[in-house]
Protein backbone atom coordinates (compact mmCIF):
# COMPACT_ATOMS: atom_id res chain seq x y z
CA UNK A 1 0.00 0.00 0.00
CA UNK A 2 2.85 2.93 0.78
CA UNK A 3 4.63 2.12 -2.54
CA UNK A 4 1.14 2.58 -4.37
CA UNK A 5 0.40 5.89 -2.67
CA UNK A 6 4.01 7.02 -3.76
CA UNK A 7 3.25 6.28 -7.36
CA UNK A 8 -0.26 7.85 -6.65
CA UNK A 9 1.17 10.91 -5.53
CA UNK A 10 4.13 11.37 -7.99
CA UNK A 11 0.93 10.94 -10.67
CA UNK A 12 -1.16 13.91 -8.44
CA UNK A 13 2.30 15.64 -8.53
CA UNK A 14 3.44 15.46 -12.48
CA UNK A 15 7.09 14.10 -11.29
CA UNK A 16 9.22 12.12 -13.31
CA UNK A 17 8.63 8.15 -12.41
CA UNK A 18 12.56 7.65 -11.64
CA UNK A 19 12.14 9.75 -9.31
CA UNK A 20 9.69 8.05 -7.08
CA UNK A 21 10.07 4.14 -8.18
CA UNK A 22 13.30 3.68 -6.04
CA UNK A 23 11.99 5.18 -2.63
CA UNK A 24 8.74 3.41 -2.51
CA UNK A 25 10.22 0.48 -3.06
CA UNK A 26 12.70 1.23 -0.25
CA UNK A 27 9.79 2.17 1.37
CA UNK A 28 8.17 -1.26 1.63
CA UNK A 29 11.45 -3.48 1.96
CA UNK A 30 11.69 -1.03 5.14
CA UNK A 31 8.39 -1.79 6.70
CA UNK A 32 9.19 -5.50 5.70
CA UNK A 33 12.44 -4.81 7.79
CA UNK A 34 10.34 -3.65 10.77
CA UNK A 35 7.94 -6.74 10.52
CA UNK A 36 10.85 -9.00 10.83
CA UNK A 37 12.30 -7.40 13.94
CA UNK A 38 8.73 -6.93 15.68
CA UNK A 39 8.29 -11.21 15.15
CA UNK A 40 11.76 -11.49 16.94
CA UNK A 41 10.47 -9.25 19.77
CA UNK A 42 6.83 -10.32 20.47
CA UNK A 43 7.54 -13.83 19.58
CA UNK A 44 5.20 -13.95 17.08
CA UNK A 45 4.64 -17.48 15.26
CA UNK A 46 2.45 -15.98 12.21
CA UNK A 47 2.48 -13.18 10.09
CA UNK A 48 0.25 -12.64 7.36
CA UNK A 49 -1.02 -16.09 7.78
CA UNK A 50 1.70 -18.18 7.41
CA UNK A 51 4.61 -18.75 9.91
CA UNK A 52 6.91 -15.78 10.55
CA UNK A 53 10.37 -15.74 9.22
CA UNK A 54 11.06 -15.83 13.13
CA UNK A 55 9.36 -19.19 13.80
CA UNK A 56 10.00 -20.98 10.35
CA UNK A 57 13.94 -20.39 10.23
CA UNK A 58 14.91 -19.01 14.22
CA UNK A 59 16.18 -16.02 15.56
CA UNK A 60 19.50 -15.58 13.78
CA UNK A 61 18.61 -15.67 10.43
CA UNK A 62 15.22 -13.64 10.98
CA UNK A 63 17.62 -10.87 12.56
CA UNK A 64 19.96 -10.89 9.99
CA UNK A 65 17.86 -10.70 7.48
CA UNK A 66 15.83 -7.84 8.98
CA UNK A 67 18.97 -5.74 8.93
CA UNK A 68 20.13 -6.68 5.25
CA UNK A 69 16.24 -5.41 4.42
CA UNK A 70 17.32 -2.02 6.62
CA UNK A 71 20.62 -1.91 4.72
CA UNK A 72 19.14 -2.24 1.51
CA UNK A 73 16.46 0.12 2.67
CA UNK A 74 19.16 2.73 3.05
CA UNK A 75 21.32 2.14 0.10
CA UNK A 76 17.86 2.11 -2.47
CA UNK A 77 17.65 5.84 -0.52
CA UNK A 78 20.86 7.03 -0.96
CA UNK A 79 21.33 6.03 -4.60
CA UNK A 80 21.91 8.73 -7.37
CA UNK A 81 21.74 11.14 -4.30
CA UNK A 82 24.12 13.92 -4.18
CA UNK A 83 26.25 14.58 -0.80
CA UNK A 84 24.60 17.41 0.10
CA UNK A 85 20.81 16.16 0.21
CA UNK A 86 22.32 13.47 2.33
CA UNK A 87 22.98 16.06 4.91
Amino acid sequence: MRPVLALLMQAFLRLDAPLVVSPAVALEVFHNFTLLHDDVMDNSPVRRGKPSVYAKYGLTPAILSGDAMLILAYQMLTEDVSPEMLV
